[in-house]
This record gives structure tokens, C-alpha cells and sequence, in this order.
């Protein structure tokens, strides 16, 4: 039961309730909350980039091969997970710059896949 269960629908609705909650606030107040959450973002992904970073640089060491692809290094697949961390704190930092300049007042990643979707959807006539 638990395998089969849909989490997508939970993380979709999580995701709505915290925009409404954050909402009921004043730009002041959803900026110093914005500013707290990238904060914590932020270190949450420095934790995981050098967790992950050192996962793979023991993976290296070791000198283990790929199960599936016999000739590859196990560490060159999972590169991704440092990569992928890093562009996930570059992300935050970014965002922290904007809400500390006054450009937005809240994370504003919500709706980032979508709007990336829509930029490629090609206008029907």
C-alpha cells in the first residue's frame, strides 16, 4: 500500500498550503521568512555537497566499476549528486540575493518547472 501510493499529489499540496500560509503576510514579514528559508536551504545543500562529494571521492579511491556499464568508473555516474547540489545552492543564492534586494519578496521556485514547460510549448494557431 505504501509503494503504491501517489506522492506527487502530497508534495503538490504541501507546496500550495505553504504559498497560502506565506501569503496571509506582509512583504516585510514574507521577506524576513524568504530570508530565513534560503538561509537554511542553503546550509542543508552545503551539507549534502560535501557529503556527497566525499561519497564520491571514496567511490574514486576505491577505483569500483559500474555494475550495468562494466567499463565505467561508479564515480563518474554519481557526479551528479555534487553537481546537482551545487546548482541547487547556486539557486538559493541567487534567490536570497533578489529577496535581499528588494526584487521579490518570497523564494519564488514554485512555479519554476511550469514556467520552464511553457517556454517551450509552441503557439497553436
Amino acid at each position: 500500500e505504501i509503494v503504491s501510493r501517489d506522492w506527487s499529489s502530497d508534495v503538490c499540496s504541501s507546496d500550495l498550503g505553504v504559498d497560502t500560509v506565506i501569503n496571509f503576510f506582509s512583504d516585510k514579514v514574507k521577506k524576513r521568512i524568504s530570508v530565513v528559508a534560503a538561509s537554511l536551504c542553503i546550509i542543508y545543500g552545503i551539507f549534502i555537497l560535501v557529503g556527497s562529494y566525499n561519497y564520491v571521492f571514496k567511490i574514486y579511491t576505491i577505483g569500483i566499476l559500474s555494475q550495468d556499464i562494466k567499463w565505467l568508473p561508479q564515480w563518474m555516474p554519481r557526479m551528479v549528486m555534487p553537481i546537482g547540489y551545487a546548482l541547487i545552492i547556486f539557486r538559493f543564492f541567487e534567490a536570497l540575493i533578489k529577496i535581499l534586494k528588494g526584487q521579490q519578496t518570497t523564494l519564488g521556485l514554485a512555479n519554476e518547472a511550469k514556467d520552464a514547460i511553457d517556454s517551450f510549448k509552441v503557439n497553436k494557431k
